[in-house]
């Protein structure tokens, strides 16, 4: 690395075989100095048949390219935007690891905590029973650094998805949750190592984390994330993901696997064979090792409050990013939920059936997440995430600067429109307009807005003008033709509207 059901899919992937892609399918502003970043993308998704996919590069804490590419609904034709939502996978282990790191620098939580046992973290009727008593030796640190000597089943399938396996075992109930994986696991299994010997890369490790975030700060692990993390930096789009279509959220994505992928049997106990992505995993039960889903953007921008740079404000402190990203001398270069090298860069992938995912720290002052919706066959997926890796690196070097505009105030909710504040409203008409538009205060019992119109690469066209418990009229004809925003700006609260100018 340089950062050192059925029938509808199937039908899906021949109409994808025959799809082209071209820039006329790209969604989200034009970035001429990154141009040759467009084309790696398109290059890497006509090379693999990917459906569509959704990236994001911040630079200096700036977003300065948010782009779509490709279909979020293949049957339908309807696009990914910038703003679509994809299933990270295990990505969102790096939002585990940053929610640790915040618990860690409020004083609430150390890596030296014991989590199982007595005087462990975890107690109560699933966790009072273990069957391996070095499991009373696992610490917080251990979780975080894959070093905790969890294994697999004794068939040599991952806890995390296998289901059916332990339902058969354990008779808890399908759909199972969490806590049921977890206390199958550590009643039943023996350690491969003693805790803080070996590194295995561990799913169960991370779902394990999720409940100790629950019992430290009393919260669902989710909530606390949305709380401590995403609430802060104005983060909207982390949801917890879903196993089935009907289920996914919102400006999510659809997510297609290969041509004659196998179906499997559905972990809701139906005995019903399905694909992989759509009722083959438990996905509600992935939370803490896999089951968030996000937009590029927001995971740009939580990257952006996690970096350790000065460019944007961070929700943790310097030490607490240094701890975050010092790998053990045996953990194989994994940090807290990143993967880290010498270089100062730090990344994470994500990749189950249907999907993969990536995000990258640069040690440039840059940050990036590419989001997929389709993941190869299996003997394929390193070379997929090879060539996924190299998308921005082999981009970079032909890239003609680094652009001086900010799309954040663009893209602040899912709609690709900023966010309105209930606090202040706008009335903007007519809207398609020829030349002028009006905007008026919505509430005018003595509030005084700024407007301004900007276009689809945060540059001002008009320049800002005050409204007070009226309205104003704005020349656009000057203008060329397209899409563009009215903000409003009152001192403690914003609001856009979209505006399409036509001129005819």
């Amino acid at each position: 690395m340089k950062t050192h059901v059925g029938t509808i899919i199937l039908a899906a992937l021949i109409i994808l075989g025959t799809t082209a892609r071209s820039s006329e399918g790209q969604t989200g502003p034009e970035v001429p100095e990154m141009a040759s970043l467009d084309s790696q993308i398109e290059s890497f998704m006509n090379k693999w048949s990917v459906p569509g996919g959704a990236v994001a590069v911040s630079y200096q804490g700036r977003l300065v390219y948010a782009r779509g590419f490709g279909y979020a609904d293949v049957e339908n034709q309807i696009p990914v935007q910038p703003t679509s939502t994809f299933r990270i996978a295990s990505v969102s282990k790096s939002v585990t690891g940053i929610a640790v790191a915040k618990l860690i620098d409020d004083g609430l939580l150390s890596k030296d905590a014991i989590v199982f046992g007595s005087s462990g973290i975890l107690t109560g009727a699933r966790y009072d029973t273990l069957a391996d008593p070095r499991m009373t030796d696992i610490t917080v640190g251990d979780l975080l650094h894959h070093v905790a000597g969890l294994g697999n089943l004794g068939s040599g399938r991952d806890p995390v998805f296998a289901d059916l396996e332990v339902e058969a075992a354990a008779g808890f109930g399908l759909p199972h949750s969490p806590e049921d994986k977890i206390e199958y696991y550590i009643k039943s299994r023996f350690l491969n190592s003693n805790p803080g010997d070996v590194y295995v890369y561990s799913n169960l490790g991370y779902l394990i984390l999720g409940r100790v975030v629950e019992a430290v700060t009393g919260m669902s692990y989710a909530d606390y994330c949305e709380t401590a993390l995403f609430e802060p930096l104005g983060i909207s789009t982390f949801k917890m993901g879903h196993s089935l279509l009907e289920n996914r959220h919102p400006h999510e994505v659809k997510y297609y696997e290969y041509p004659g992928a196998p179906t499997t049997t559905s972990v809701y106990g139906t005995g019903e064979q399905v694909p992989w992505s759509y009722g083959g995993m438990n996905v509600e039960t992935f939370d803490a090792h896999g089951g968030w889903t996000a937009s590029p953007i927001d995971l740009v921008k939580l990257l952006n409050g996690a970096d350790g740079l000065a460019t944007a404000p961070d929700i943790i402190s310097a030490a607490a990013v240094q701890t975050m990203t010092a790998a053990l001398p045996n953990s194989s270069g994994y940090a807290m939920g990143f993967s880290v090298n010498q270089f100062g860069n730090w990344w994470h992938v994500g990749s189950i059936p249907g999907g993969t995912a990536e995000w990258v720290r640069g040690n440039g002052g840059f940050n990036y997440a590419l989001l997929f919706n389709y993941r190869p066959q299996g003997n394929q997926n390193g070379a997929f995430i090879g060539d996924m890796d190299g998308i921005f690196w082999n981009a970079r070097s032909s890239f003609s600067g680094w652009p001086s505009h900010d799309l954040f105030s663009m893209f602040t909710s899912i709609d690709g429109v900023a966010t309105d504040d209930s606090r202040l409203s706008i009335s903007v008409y007519p809207n398609p307009t020829v030349d002028n538009v009006r905007v008026a205060l919505a509430q005018t019992a003595g509030r005084t807005a700024s407007i301004a119109v900007f276009d689809l690469l945060g540059r001002v066209v008009a320049e800002p003008t005050e409204v007070r418990d009226d309205a104003v009229t704005i020349d656009l004809s000057h203008v060329p033709a397209g899409i563009y925003f009215v903000r409003a700006t009152d001192g403690d609260a914003v609001t856009t509207q979209k505006l399409t100018v036509t001129h005819k």
